[in-house]
């Protein structure tokens, strides 16, 4: 790639340029690519910084953690829009706070008798909901526990069919077993099968497991026997988390790997709780009295059953797609407008001022809730208090009876019950409603309060209930199977991650515009403007297609990758443009014969170096070097020899002293040198070196022809003989002049400067 770059670089000088320096007279193979050279260098060493600082910070990981919290603001900004409502058949009885405080005394500290969930399991089902989900874990009897309540649970769980519960697994066996408590290979000879879900025997799942190593565990936490004796509605509570510790998505099924007696190695798929509900209320067992169907992995990477297909990320788990609508907010604002509107119909007679203080008391109760601007709350909640103190009064026979006439303003009491009393006691009345209310509900039952610990940080709360997110996860699934389930059905159902492929086309496309933006704009500012402008673009479609579509697409890597480019490429044009200065500084301040430094730079550098010795004390030397009979040799041997001998001794006189000194020519034949501190002895010693030097080989001034050639130098030296270049350079010539009339190859002094060392 750099070779390009420098093909590119050279073209721009243009080709009288480059077949300057590709050609062999003086500065083309040497001086002329030190500043490619250079810039290759720097790039090299730039690309090993980078290289390195990425390992050592991990810029990696640190990407796909901003990718994360860029979905984070997507979510927020999706919620804001409300563009996903919750399905209204969904309902959630937490186990809250005030739940806890209002039967301590009744029921203990948390968790109580496992009566209570009994009681709550046959109360909920005989209400006709469609499904009833415990999202807690009723696991081996505690020391101490009633076995009555344990037995009341298990009975209540196998008479009821339409009950789930979970269980747990982790990868804790090897220690439990060590300490031996851990679960047993009978165990899941026992309930391994029937607890398990059907899997299309295929080489995609083996490599689906091999690839999701996290989805594999060696451990369930069983429950109660006679919990796991109903296998069939046992689901898991696993929650996963990303490496920020939020919860963004969740495994529809886990892999458990165990062993028989007999060391047969073998393992069985458990579904997630809410996936397992789903797919029971989707395949019901009077239409597939085997189960649902096989569990297929398409190429695609989504899970096929009957019909329905489910589209899982690269890391094997399922994208929760929120929801922002707030269902008690909008049963609020419903019954505000209700009650404003009897309150305008209302005279200002004394008569009613009873029954206006009431209307205006629920209205001040409402408002808190109807103008909330914000709560993590998506679901309608009944607070199992409610729930328990429905259960005692709804036990009498006559109560039973006379639910019939209250058909008719069911939901519209229920609503107002749920929303508007704000008293912990329920009537006999309440209690029929709020029955009424759970006919065809799906009810999710859980712990919310922060004293269960069942708290998960999720991109819409950091304090969401993980009842609300198994909630979620299987509305997520039931809206998707019913696009017309009481709302339009306007983008895709789920929430799905564009694949690796997508994001790095989207990636290459953003870096390759930026890159034209910055080519076709003159102005450096006006290419920063136009990248800015079309990072925004990409940022603004990438929040239009989640919002709109559900889609997400990578915009931290795109982002970043596009950035680096843009830098680069402003860098390797800085560097560009500064070879390119160096190179024409080059050719402007050298001789295109000798490659020597030409008459301009050396009028300069003497000018400085005489400053410099103004200023330090320390001596200069100037050597004015003149070809003896070089005239002649042109008009004898013609010009080309004598370009010859001119660069032969060019070279020569730049080998024979330091590198610090300067050898320019200064005109036809020729040549002066600027010795850095250096007196008048030393400057008479180097010329005499020189002298000798040239005069001791011959040089080819054709096929086969050798000739020697001679030279004469004048010496003059500051601030001894003089103090301006001009003034030292006229000394010098005096010298050169001198040198010539005595007989030439050799080196001449100003008369009237002759030390007291030199002899004639």
């Amino acid at each position: 790639m750099w070779q390009t770059v420098q093909q590119w670089w050279l073209r721009r000088e243009g080709e009288s340029q480059a077949s300057r320096m590709s050609s062999g007279s003086g500065y083309g193979s040497g001086k002329s690519s030190s500043g490619q050279r250079r810039l290759s260098w720097v790039a090299i060493v730039v690309a090993v910084v980078v290289v390195w600082l990425g390992q050592q910070f991990q810029v990696s990981n640190f990407i796909d953690d901003l990718e994360l919290k860029t979905y984070d603001l997507r979510v927020f900004w999706q919620r804001g829009k409300m563009a996903r409502k919750p399905s209204a058949e969904v309902v959630l009885i937490p186990f809250d706070d005030t739940t806890l405080s209002l039967f301590e005394d009744e029921y203990g500290t948390w968790p109580w008798n496992r009566q209570v969930s009994a009681d709550m399991m046959t109360w909920l089902s005989n209400t006709g909901a469609k499904a009833v989900v415990f999202d807690v874990m009723y696991t081996h009897p505690r020391r101490g526990s009633d076995k009555a309540g344990d037995a009341a649970l298990i009975k209540a769980f196998q008479t009821h069919a339409n009950v789930y519960v979970g269980m747990n697994a982790d990868n804790h066996g090897p220690e439990l077993e060590a300490l031996g408590k851990g679960t047993s290979s009978k165990h899941f000879e026992h309930y391994g099968e029937q607890l398990g879900l059907k899997i299309e025997e295929s080489p995609a799942w083996d490599g689906f497991w091999k690839e999701n190593a996290l989805l594999s565990l060696n451990n369930v936490r069983f429950l109660l026997p006679g919990l796991m004796s109903v296998g069939d509605r046992v689901g898991l509570l696993n929650h996963y988390r990303d490496r920020d510790g939020v919860s963004r998505s969740n495994p529809l099924l886990v892999r458990v790997n165990w062993h028989t007696a007999q060391g047969q190695k073998k393992s069985t798929v458990y579904p997630y709780l809410g996936f397992k509900v789903w797919l029971d209320l989707m395949f019901p067992k009077d239409k597939y009295p085997s189960g649902p169907p096989p569990l297929v992995l398409t190429r695609g990477g989504q899970i096929q059953v009957g019909p329905y297909r489910v589209p899982l990320q690269n890391d094997g788990r399922f994208l929760i797609g929120w929801y922002n609508r707030n269902v008690d907010q909008e049963l609020a604002a419903r019954e505000l407008k209700h009650i404003q509107y009897q309150l305008a119909r209302l005279s200002k007679d004394a008569s009613h001022n009873k029954e206006r203080l009431f209307l205006e008391n629920q209205q001040s109760q409402l408002y808190g809730v109807a103008l909330e601007k914000f709560t993590p709350k998506s679901y309608m909640e009944v607070p199992a208090w409610k729930v328990l103190q429905a259960i005692h009064l709804g036990k009498p026979a006559t109560l039973e009876a006379s639910a019939a006439p209250q058909k008719q303003g069911a939901h519209l009491g229920a609503e107002t019950l749920l929303l508007a009393k704000r008293s912990n006691r329920l009537t006999p009345l309440d209690a029929i409603r709020l029955k009424a209310f759970f006919k065809d509900k799906i009810v999710f039952v859980g712990a919310t309060a922060v004293a269960t610990y069942d708290i998960k940080t999720t991109p819409i709360s950091p304090t969401l209930p993980g009842m609300v997110l198994q909630a979620t996860l299987f509305d997520n699934l039931w809206q998707a199977a019913h696009p017309n389930n009481g709302q339009k059905q306007s983008i895709s159902p789920f929430v799905q991650r564009a694949s690796g492929s997508t994001n790095l086309l989207l990636t290459l496309i953003l870096s390759v515009v930026c890159v034209l933006c910055i080519a076709y704009t003159p102005s450096v500012w006006l290419g920063i403007a136009g990248t800015l402008v079309i990072g925004v673009f990409y940022v603004a479609l990438a929040f239009g297609l989640f919002v709109g579509a559900n889609q997400w697409v990578n915009i931290a890597a795109p982002l970043c990758t596009a950035g680096t480019v843009v830098l680069m490429t402003y860098v390797l044009r800085y560097l560009s443009r500064t070879a390119d200065l160096e190179v024409t500084y080059q050719l402007a301040t050298t001789d295109a014969m000798t490659g020597l430094k030409n008459h301009r730079y050396f009028q300069e550098h003497l000018a400085r170096m005489l400053d410099q010795s103004k200023r330090s004390g320390q001596p200069v030397a100037l050597l004015m070097v003149d070809i003896d009979y070089f005239k002649k040799f042109n008009d004898t041997y013609g010009h080309q020899a004598g370009d010859r001998v001119l660069k032969a001794v060019s070279q020569k006189l730049e080998h024979t002293v330091r590198k610090s000194d300067l050898v320019a020519r200064y005109g036809g034949e020729e040549m002066a040198v600027v010795l850095a501190d250096t007196d008048a002895e030393a400057a008479f010693q180097t010329a005499q070196k020189i002298v000798a030097a040239v005069a001791a080989e011959p040089y080819g001034i054709a096929e086969g022809t050798f000739k020697h050639v001679t030279i004469s130098v004048g010496v003059s030296v500051c601030p001894d003989h003089a103090l301006e270049p001009a003034d030292l350079i006229a000394v010098a010539d005096v010298g050169l002049y001198a040198a010539k009339e005595g007989g030439r190859n050799r080196v001449g002094l100003s008369p009237d400067h002759w030390p007291d060392w030199q002899t004639v």
